[in-house]
């Protein structure tokens, strides 16, 4: 599902630059047809895979106390859109290896059935954007687990008190299913 997103009630907290201009639109329309998200092809996921090992990875053992604590989010804060925030394209580059700072299309929804699960409750029905680089067409998904949440698979985000929660039910040999099924019972 490829739309435009042009919604104001989004989780970007940081960065949201307004794109004007007809050359865009025009890009927007004309490249549609090129994009697609899941990446189809093992070199566009090789590419994703290495920027989110390499630049969004989490310090498993060094997440700090805020970033556990965050997604014990009011009724009123409830994430409606998650969208990425990255601005520039973190895959193009020039011959010496460097950046080249090329600006991501706006957000397009990828899906509107994802669901957060916190140690608290569960929101569901939460729309899923993606970037694409105007230049390569490559994408750009949500991977911001600084604010709390991690995407899992872009239909199951989990915040990240929740994933420690369940890696120390790893270090004490709780099978992940009994966690899981716990966990499950207590939100019920």
């Amino acid at each position: 599902m490829e739309e435009e997103f042009m919604g104001e009630d989004t989780f970007d907290i940081g960065s949201s630059s307004s794109w004007a201009g007809a050359l865009e639109s025009e890009v927007i329309a004309s490249t549609a047809s090129q994009l697609s998200y899941p990446p189809e092809s093992f070199e566009v996921m090789q590419k994703v895979f290495q920027y989110i090992q390499t630049k969004k990875r989490i310090p498993i053992l060094q997440v700090p106390r805020d970033v556990i604590q965050k997604p014990s989010l009011s009724r009123s804060d409830e994430p409606r859109c998650i969208v990425p925030h990255e601005t520039t394209c973190p895959y193009c580059v020039d011959s010496d290896g460097s950046l080249l700072n090329t600006l991501l299309d706006e957000p397009r929804v990828h899906h509107q059935n994802a669901y957060i699960v916190t140690m608290d409750r569960v929101i569901r029905h939460v729309t899923v954007c993606v970037k694409f680089c105007s230049a390569c067409k490559l994408p750009v998904r949500y991977s911001e687990w600084k604010e709390g949440i991690l995407n899992f698979d872009d239909h199951l985000f989990i915040s990240v008190g929740l994933l420690l929660h369940f890696l120390c039910d790893l270090e004490n040999h709780t099978a992940i299913g009994r966690s899981i099924r716990s966990h499950s019972l207590f939100l019920n």
